[in-house]
């Protein structure tokens, strides 16, 4: 890895590396496991700094959590297991319970334990999502298509003590990239905070088939595609929301159709991907209208200053849990952006005052 960083900033180019992303979430192996991911983030970053030498200066490194809206994310693959009483898990939960209950519950902190220090994080991100707003627990799955309540973006970015159980109560900006910063509960500080933010991940979901469709009712919601698209990135791309999280300096959008939980769903915002099911009713994403739209709507936009797409085809899949954005079935254009290394399809859309 070291080498191959050595070789992309050697050929003029600048690096974003999310190393390890969601390790707050209970979908990827190493989530979860708070002191072995910052000794593991600890020891990568600091061998990659010194490998690459003079280039470091080239390569931000971004510590990037899923936002803390149902953390700790429950009956998932790699969900933490309270009753495992194993010296290293003892000592996690030790870590993890912030508020000294005794148990891992909703009430706990979902990025701080799991921060490992200023020093070694160059970039902030998080991924932040509009599943709907219907979750059908007879089936295990989000499935309608709803427009995105006003203000959702916003709150799952610096959390709602008025309703944390929807958007979670943790104020992800404030800790990291405001001047305020962040204490744990024994008032050590965590972070000085001005760290510049990426949001790494973010889609609005258009659910447009059952999986298995066998005995279901049509997907409910009226709302159309690029209704439910425009008004997730209306959200925060936004004189006014720039102005009130200067620190938010890219965008990264999610360009995937997929299969998840029970429903096939288009994250996209740039282009189409192909219809992923041949069994699945006909569907292909309009290629034109949500792209148009937000280009449209970019042009009177003075604080977007760098965007571009690229596009050669990829797939991926993976076993991870329903509440990650990295899951099985997964169909999409390979989207790349000239300061950005494509480790999954993306598309990164640049603010003004870009720190690199």
């Amino acid at each position: 890895m070291a080498q191959r960083l050595n070789d992309i900033v050697d050929a003029g180019h600048s690096v974003f590396f999310r190393f390890a992303s969601e390790m707050n979430g209970s979908w990827f192996p190493y989530g979860q496991d708070p002191i072995g991911f910052v000794n593991a983030w600890i020891r990568c970053i600091t061998y990659w700094r010194n490998a690459l030498g003079s280039n470091a200066s080239k390569v931000a490194f971004i510590w990037s959590p899923n936002s803390g809206n149902g953390y700790p994310y429950p009956n998932e693959a790699y969900s933490f297991n309270v009753n495992n009483t194993s010296p290293a898990n003892l000592a996690n939960l030790k870590v993890l319970d912030t508020n000294n209950n005794g148990k891992l519950d909703i009430e706990d902190d979902p990025y701080l334990p799991y921060y490992p220090g200023d020093e070694y994080v160059d970039w902030v991100g998080m991924s932040i999502y509009h599943y709907g707003t219907q979750y059908d627990s007879t089936v295990g799955s989000w499935d309608d298509n709803s427009i995105p309540v006003a203000g959702k973006f916003e709150k799952y970015l610096n959390g709602d003590t008025t309703d944390p159980t929807t958007y979670g109560y943790a104020p992800f900006y404030t800790y990291f990239a405001s001047s305020t910063g962040s204490k744990n509960s024994n008032g050590t500080v965590v972070s000085a905070g001005s760290k510049p933010l990426i949001i790494s991940e973010t889609a609005a979901t258009y659910h447009f088939a059952w999986i298995d469709p066998t005995g279901k009712p049509a997907i409910q919601g009226s709302a159309t595609r690029l209704e439910i698209k425009q008004a997730w990135y209306e959200q925060f791309l936004t004189a006014d929301f720039i102005s009130n999280y200067p620190q938010m300096k890219a965008v990264s959008t999610f360009e995937f159709i997929k299969s998840e939980e029970a429903t096939w769903r288009d994250f996209t915002v740039f282009g189409m991907a192909p219809d992923p099911d041949p069994t699945s009713p006909n569907f292909t994403a309009d290629a034109n209208g949500v792209a148009s739209a937000l280009a449209t709507y970019a042009q009177s936009l003075d604080f977007i200053t760098y965007a571009n797409v690229t596009s050669s085809s990829s797939s991926s899949s993976s076993s991870a849990g329903s509440s990650s954005t990295a899951k099985s079935g997964a169909v999409g254009g390979n989207y790349g952006v000239g300061l950005y290394p494509v480790f999954f399809s993306v598309v990164a859309v640049f603010l003004a005052g870009l720190i690199f």
